[in-house]
Formats: structure tokens, sequence, C-alpha cells
């Protein structure tokens, strides 16, 4: 699954595969803005958010990753990031919670809510790289994983079955409500995969989020003593900027 650019009204998935969202109830002319961690989205705590309509319904039935880089605009309170509840049978939500928590919170066919929590205090106003990784281990086993700015907060193995998600609507910085949860803040960079990363890849995107999007050049070096060139690789910045207008 892609990470996600920006073109006008349309949030942009840079990875060619073609999972853009839509800006819904914002104004590209606003609620882009520049920060320090350059061009983010501006969401209000209300009705902002981008819709991605049914492109990730297939990424959640094995392992995934959410990722983006967040500016929490309040100390302490619930901020949704990914998302699709609405109330029905089959649903899920990536957010921070009260206590400054991380959340993801999931119901299936009608069930009963799985609702799984860091530690308090695993984030904190201002800006934050966030990710929740499910390494799916069976069927009905999942590892659940959290890490903010490169560091692992929590590890635990959970029940979590395999399913579809029915809701046909899933969203950035929301979830399908205009409430109060929605997140108040920015979000600089955010990414959803259809695996899971391990540490080393949510180390290196902390540090360098372009980190996916760099190709490989192949150049001759000439080596003193050798009969021909060897050859070197070195990596080049993609022309597509995650959050580039």
């Amino acid at each position: 699954m892609p990470s996600l650019g920006v073109t006008g009204e349309t949030l942009r998935d840079v990875s060619g595969n073609g999972n853009n969202g839509t800006l819904t109830n914002m104004n590209p002319a606003t609620d882009w803005v520049n920060t320090s961690k350059g061009k983010a989205l501006y969401f209000d705590n209300s009705v902002h958010k981008v819709d991605y309509n049914t492109n990730f319904e297939p990424a959640f039935d094995g392992s995934y990753t959410f990722s983006c880089l967040v500016n929490f605009f309040r100390a302490d309170d619930r901020d949704v990031l990914f998302g699709n509840f609405n109330g029905g049978s089959s649903w899920l939500n990536f957010e921070r919670h009260t206590s400054n928590r991380l959340r993801h919170i999931f119901r299936f066919n009608s069930g009963a809510f799985l609702d799984d929590y860091t530690n308090a205090n695993a984030v904190s106003a201002g800006w934050n790289y966030v990710n929740f990784t499910r390494q799916r281990l069976s069927s009905t086993q999942s590892q659940f994983i959290y890490h903010v700015n490169g560091r692992e907060v929590r590890n635990a193995t959970v029940t979590y079955p395999d399913r579809t998600i029915t809701n046909p609507n899933f969203y950035l910085g929301a979830d399908s409500r205009n409430i109060f949860t929605n997140l108040n803040g920015q979000i600089a960079w955010a990414s959803v995969y259809n695996r899971a990363l391990s540490p080393t890849e949510i180390k290196q995107l902390y540090v360098d989020s372009l980190a996916p999007f760099r190709k490989k050049q192949r150049v001759s070096v000439a080596v003193p003593g050798a009969v021909t060139p060897t050859t070197a690789y070195h990596p080049l910045r993609s022309l597509a900027h995650p959050l580039e207008q």
C-alpha cells in the first residue's frame, strides 16, 4: 500500500498503486500549511478528513502497518489518525486516546470490540512519528506492535481474526463521523502498508521519510589497479515527495 502525496484536492498515492484520497470538507488553499516538517495538512477536529473510499479494504485481511508524522495540537485528548468507524458490524480505527495512549480498536462481524492500548504518555503534544503494525501469526492470532519516534512502546500477542472490513470508506485524520474525536492537528506524512514493517524499516522512515521513494542508480567507478570498472550503487531521491504540491 502507498505512502501518500498531494496534488490540489487529491492526496496522491506516490507508490504508483493508484490509491488516491480526496480532501473532504477541506480547502486546499488554506488547509495545506507550511510547518517545521515541511508541507502538511491541517485537520480541524470536526469535519476535515481525507476519504479513500474502498481503496484499503483488502489490506486488512493480513499483516499491515499504519505510519504517520502528526502534530497533536491538544495536550491530551482523542485524535483519530486512520479509521472507518461507523457504528456498523466491521470497522477499525488507529488513534490517540486519553492519557496520551495510542489505540487500535476494531469490531468484526458484529462481535465484541477489541480495544488495544499502549501505556500512558506514549505520545505528547507536538510532532510525533507514530506507527501501528499488525503482524499476522495465524487466522486468529496477531502481534500488535506500536512505535513512537522509532522506539517500540508496546508489543503484544492478541486474539485478532482475519476479516473483511464492510464499511466502504476509510479515512485519514478522521473516521466516518464529523465529531470532536477527529484529529485536531496536522499530518505531514502518512503511509498504509499491506505488510508488517520491520523495526529497522520504521527507524529508517523516522530518520528519512523519503527512504521508500529513493531509487538506485547504477554508475561505473574506476578502481585503481582493476582491469574493468567496478559497479557501485548510489541512492537517488525520487521525483515524488510524499507531500509535495
